[in-house]
């Protein structure tokens, strides 16, 4: 299935000038940060010369690791802006280049039309067009056909291009959230009233990959699944998903005929989550029960096919991207647990039992999700799904 967020109709509709505002205004408070930093600190270091003693000293020390922290997040602000500059000027030129494919479209003799995949068609048959053009059809035919082919060449890389710099973008941002200081992820992230929630929050976090995440399956993995009969929509994956499920792919052809799982199998049981999750949850699979469920389940198929250390491994990775939202990646990594555990206790379920098993888990609050006020919560208090932020600021990881 094709990433709705990246068609013909969404994109060539994409207005830059909100997020140009926003980036502009972002680098002027970077510097302003910088500036109250600074003349903070210049009034701090002075004081030594009427606040003597303990108490002055310690006031002085702990002003100079706030002026740390101001000047590190004002940098990072800056960053994020620059970034997002550089992205928006990247992303501009590209659908600039795509509205101007589709006026060729729109422009074009041979009556064109386009699908919100990119694929370019007549609106009239070939034998409408044999009947309109006479002895003209033998050199007209083959010229409509090329547009058709060329232009839908060129649109569908035009739209793949746009996906990779936009969520590459996306991924650089969360990268520099990263970058703040332990302290004020902690100062800024809102924890839950319930300490077992607090306890959730704090624990189930997750370092980021150390390398840059990229779109895959790229072409010549897509060419190989394809042989397999596998179908996969390229998505930003970090380093460590992307050599997990490369071995499978590598292996996947010896170990179907020595019946053991393969790269299909891989794609299969994440479908089956997805489905599964829609039909039992259809209301709630942003960031409600319905996502609770499918992470759960998801990670419960992985044990069962693949084993545990396997599914931690893949899930836990899976949440290695930059800057993920403290309360939504504590939900998932906690989730994703759940899941396992089920599998591990109950190693003979079929995957519909599974299902039921992960639904009661859910409907009796052993699972979380993010509740209305977009904090943590037992899925069994949670009601409706409230749409968490897609990029937050991050907490430390455990044992950070």
């Amino acid at each position: 299935m094709a990433d709705d967020r990246y068609t013909v109709g969404v994109v060539r509709s994409w207005d830059f000038d909100s997020a140009q505002t926003v980036a502009a205004g972002m680098s002027e408070k970077s510097g302003e940060l910088l500036q109250v930093g600074n003349a903070t600190g210049s009034v701090n270091d002075s004081s030594g010369d009427y606040w003597k003693g303990f108490g002055g000293g310690e006031a002085r020390s702990a002003a100079a690791v706030h002026r740390e922290e101001l000047s590190r997040s004002a940098k990072v602000v800056g960053a994020v802006a620059d970034t997002a500059s550089s992205a928006i000027r990247v992303l501009d030129a590209e659908v600039t280049t795509l509205r101007a494919k589709l006026q060729e479209v729109d422009d074009s003799e041979y009556e064109l039309s386009v699908t919100d995949e990119g694929k370019v068609y007549s609106r009239k048959s070939n034998a409408q067009w044999k009947e309109e053009w006479g002895f003209r059809t033998v050199y007209k035919l083959p010229a409509k056909e090329a547009d058709e082919f060329m232009l839908t060449e060129e649109i569908t890389t035009g739209l793949a291009r746009i996906k990779e710099a936009d969520q590459n973008a996306g991924e650089k941002l969360r990268g520099w959230l990263e970058k703040l200081s332990d302290g004020v992820k902690k100062g800024v992230v809102a924890q839950p009233s319930d300490p077992r929630l607090r306890r959730i929050l704090a624990d189930y976090q997750t370092r980021t990959s150390h390398g840059a995440p990229r779109l895959w399956p790229d072409p010549t993995t897509m060419a190989r699944l394809k042989h397999l009969g596998v179908s996969m929509e390229p998505k930003l994956l970090t380093p460590e998903e992307i050599s997990m499920l490369k071995k499978l792919v590598l292996t996947s052809p010896g170990a179907a005929l020595a019946g053991k799982p393969t790269i299909g199998d891989f794609q299969r049981i994440e479908n089956e989550a997805k489905a599964a999750a829609a039909a039992r949850f259809p209301e709630e699979l942003d960031d409600g029960k319905g996502d609770a469920f499918r992470h759960a389940y998801w990670n419960a198929l992985m044990t069962k096919t693949f084993g545990a250390d396997w599914a931690r491994q893949y899930a836990t990775a899976h949440e290695g991207l930059g800057g993920q939202p403290a309360h939504r990646e504590a939900m998932d990594l906690y989730n994703n647990e759940t899941g396992r555990k089920v599998a591990a206790a109950h190693p003979d379920a079929s995957d519909d039992e599974l299902a039921d098993l992960i639904a009661s888990e859910v409907h009796h609050g052993a699972t979380v999700s993010i509740g209305g006020d977009g904090y943590i919560d037992w899925t069994n208090r949670v009601v409706g799904a409230p749409k968490a932020d897609s990029v937050g600021v991050p907490l430390p990881a455990r044992g950070d």
